[in-house]
């Protein structure tokens, strides 16, 4: 966290007029002065018809008086951690970031309040070290069928566009960007994306492009 800090230094940067309508939080982001939304995106972004899925962003706000205009974005691991559940983690190891920036936390498509897809009656607690004949594959399958979505929308370069609008609609113009796990994948992808828009990037337990995830999660463990 102090090599955070470090990196964060206190770069000038101007930032845009913000588009994205912000109120204080619902009990589920116990942060004191967290403030929420929503961007709506197409599910189909090439297509830019058809439906539309609710991006919910949180922004915890800077403790000073001086905030610069640069915010750091959390990014969660997973994949399928919704970023708001990092509320807690921003107000207690990464306050003293928020001396001078803001933290934005964004549910990724299929996350969190985001049109989340998660199978709930599979153990996968216990399954997710196992790829081998144990695993729920058919169940797993079977709660597929029922989401309600294009499942093939879904993917990290998509999540990234979508979070690159957020970025957008709050009116910055660089961001800071920290991932952790499965979220330095993500990371990593919105750099390639849109890397006019990056400050700084801080990557905690690297799992990059080349690494099939979660193929070897069980000898890795």
């Amino acid at each position: 966290m102090l090599a955070a800090a470090l990196v964060l230094g206190s770069l000038q940067i101007v930032a845009a007029e913000p588009t994205m309508v912000l109120t204080p939080c619902p009990e589920d982001v116990d942060v004191s002065g967290a403030r929420c939304g929503v961007l709506d995106v197409y599910e189909d972004r090439d297509a830019a018809a058809g439906r539309r899925l609710s991006l919910r962003v949180a922004v915890l706000p800077s403790l000073g008086n001086q905030t610069q205009a640069d915010p750091l974005f959390l990014l969660a691991g997973g994949p399928g951690m919704g970023a708001t559940d990092l509320a807690q983690m921003a107000e207690q190891h990464l306050r003293r970031i928020r001396e001078h920036r803001e933290i934005v936390l964004v549910d990724q498509r299929g996350t969190g309040d985001s049109n989340g897809l998660d199978c709930s009656d599979i153990d996968t607690d216990s399954t997710y070290y196992n790829l081998g004949a144990d695993y729920p594959y058919q169940a797993l399958r079977d709660c597929m069928t029922e989401f309600d979505a294009d499942l093939r929308l879904y993917t990290t370069p998509i999540a990234m566009d979508d979070l690159d609008d957020v970025r957008e609609a709050l009116g910055y113009e660089q961001i800071n960007i920290w991932g952790g796990s499965y979220g330095t994948r993500a990371a990593l992808v919105y750099l390639r994306r849109h890397g006019e828009h990056v400050r700084s990037v801080i990557v905690d337990g690297l799992a990059p492009p080349a690494i099939r995830l979660p193929l070897h999660v069980g000898e890795d463990a």
